[in-house]
């Protein structure tokens, strides 16, 4: 299946930017974007072809390393968009694909959280682990769910 005749441009562009809205409302959460979330976020774009995903594989560009931030402070809009995805994924993929890409978004988001804080430090902010499950809700998925069967880490383990 050829991803790029699937969807229209706009929807493209909204699927090639989901990551940077990912990271934007995760590492806006606690007010402030820091260089560990900044390095999280470049090495897992860098890192991501090792999750053999069809649509990613197909959909972004050869090198999405230090991928723009779209600079948006406007979480309603964020939100919104990701809502927007959500119903382009559920109209046009199966439900399998589907299912796929919102892990991976999921456990972006996951890994943009944990990458911040101090040994000391809880990892995740409170804030942090709040939109998280509100970017789970949206994509109607459960973190929780994704955090307890190991998906989340079966995920982030492939881009080692």
């Amino acid at each position: 299946m050829s991803y790029k005749v699937l969807f229209n441009d706009k929807e493209l562009e909204l699927i090639r930017n989901s990551f940077p809205i990912i990271f934007e409302l995760i590492a806006e959460s606690d007010t402030k974007i820091d260089k560990k979330e900044k390095n999280a976020y470049n090495e897992f774009l860098s890192n991501i072809r090792k999750l053999n995903s069809p649509i990613i594989n197909e959909i972004f560009f050869n090198d999405i390393t230090n991928a723009e931030v779209l600079n948006n402070n406007n979480n309603k809009e964020l939100k919104n968009s990701l809502r927007l995805l959500n119903e382009i994924l559920d109209l046009k993929l199966e439900r399998e694909e589907q299912i796929e890409f919102k892990k991976i978004l999921i456990a972006f988001g996951y890994y943009i959280a944990q990458s911040s804080g101090s040994l000391f430090d809880h990892k995740f902010s409170d804030d942090e682990e709040d939109i998280l499950n509100e970017i789970g809700y949206i994509l109607n998925i459960s973190v929780r769910d994704l955090f307890l069967s190991g998906e989340i880490e079966k995920i982030l383990n492939k881009l080692k």
